[in-house]
């Protein structure tokens, strides 16, 4: 796939300051989300999980490190502070709280061109490789991409200070990871001598995963060093691993009709969406997702429910644009249906809307067709267009032909119109065998 354009989500609430980095960015390649205050950004930095924030301190509804904070609780998405507020308190406490990097308004637009760029490359570079995402030891399970955790298959809530010392211990694993590294990546250049910080979150983890420190078998204490994590990564025996080499598959946790979520997975380059989930409600929403925002050509979904089903002109492209509809238990219905409709008939599959089936129906001595060659039934029945498109004779196909006999206990397999199925299906057995079931009646006494 050609590689995406990264994202970039600018917050400030100055209209002026949002267009210049709008046309400066947007120059460069980038695409631009823009947000006037604070509750936006944080719903646009859900939605569209952008590769790198501009975020500006004053905002009109909340102040800009209250958005840093917030953001930094789900996501360690980059973020360059770009504000005049140029004391030195502000960006020591900025940095402390998350921030990649601070520019003093008004500033230079290449020095901040610059400053993404350098940030980007080593997001990248830091990013964790398909073959680095997935560790296991014993009972533990983490998943950086996915940003979860398992421990005997029960799953483990971390703070955002636990997930992020783990995940810094994961990309190392095996390895020890000093404390000032540790302490300066997670909480910040200023509280590299707080090592109190550190062995607070790594008592937390400890508990958490059922870790003995004084027989470790996870984390384990390099005295006046630092610490190491005694997992391996699981990529080698991963079977997702090899299907991500050979064709374009991934897999991305999230809620399916989420935007953000359909882009990670793919969706703005796919040329099919197949919605299947539990919830029919859920692929409805993803089909319509990706077909207003993406314009994926082919969207199938999975919908049980009859309270859709039924409504006629729903899945259409100015309604629910779904093109293809999966009801397996529709499915059933129609097919015991339609078996009813035809008693005798051993299989019945519709065609053109219906207006067309294909019929199985074994032969029964007594018909008119039953000891006649296929010819003869075109002579007998002139009207009726029907083709017979398979004959089995004691489980072994026959390729039918004007001269081939249809004997007793065939199994044969004819096309015809759908008015036109009994007429055809009298000739191969008995006209009583052909006539309406009736179902018993159950009445209660």
């Amino acid at each position: 796939m050609p590689t995406e354009p990264h994202r970039i989500l600018v917050i400030d609430d100055e209209p002026q300051i949002r267009r210049f980095l709008r046309i400066s960015l947007t120059s460069q390649g980038f695409v631009v989300y823009e947000a006037a205050n604070g509750r936006e950004a944080l719903t646009l930095a859900i939605e569209e999980a952008p590769h790198l924030v501009l975020l500006d301190l004053g905002l009109p509804d909340m102040d800009g490190q209250e958005v840093l904070d917030r953001l930094r609780a789900r996501s360690q998405v980059p973020v360059i502070v770009v504000s005049v507020r140029g004391q030195e308190a502000e960006k020591v406490r900025a940095l402390d709280h998350g921030a990649n990097d601070y520019v003093t308004k008004p500033f230079g637009i290449q020095e901040l061109l610059a400053r993404i760029r350098a940030l980007l490359r080593l997001r990248q570079a830091d990013a964790p490789s398909s073959e680095g995402e997935r560790y296991r030891s014993g009972g533990l399970r983490i998943d950086l991409v996915a940003r979860r955790l398992w421990h005997d298959d029960a799953p483990v809530h971390l703070t955002p200070k636990e997930y992020s010392v783990l995940a810094r211990l994961c990309r190392h694993a095996g390895r020890v990871v000093t404390q000032t590294q540790l302490l300066r990546e997670v909480w910040g250049p200023t509280h590299v001598e707080d090592t109190h910080y550190l062995r607070i979150v790594i008592s937390k983890l400890r508990h958490k995963l059922g870790d003995d420190p004084k027989s470790p078998r996870l984390l384990q204490t390099e005295a006046g060093v630092g610490y190491r994590l005694l997992v391996e990564p699981e990529a080698a025996g991963n079977p997702d691993g090899h299907l991500e080499k050979t064709i374009d598959i991934r897999t991305v946790v999230g809620p399916g009709s989420y935007p953000m979520v359909l882009r990670q997975a793919g969706c703005e380059d796919a040329d099919m969406l197949i919605a299947v989930t539990s919830q029919d409600e859920v692929n409805m929403i993803a089909c319509q997702v990706a077909h207003t925002l993406f314009r994926t050509p082919t969207k199938i979904a999975r919908v049980r429910a009859t309270a859709y089903l039924t409504r006629k002109g729903l899945f259409a492209h100015e309604a629910v644009p779904i093109d293809v509809l999966i009801s397996p238990e529709q499915v059933v219905t129609d097919h015991i249906r339609r078996l009813i409709e035809h008693p005798g008939a051993l299989q019945v599959l519709e065609f053109a809307g219906g207006l067309v089936q294909l019929v199985a129906v074994k032969a029964i001595y007594g018909g008119p067709l039953v000891g006649q060659d296929l010819a003869f039934l075109r002579r007998h029945m002139p009207s009726v267009d029907t083709r017979v498109a398979a004959i089995y004779r004691r489980n072994r196909p026959i390729i039918p032909r004007g001269d081939t006999v249809i004997e007793a206990d065939d199994e044969v397999f004819f096309i015809a119109a759908r008015r036109d199925i009994r007429a055809v299906m009298s000739e191969l057995r008995n006209q009583q065998d052909t006539s309406p079931s009736r179902l018993p009646s159950i009445h209660k006494t």
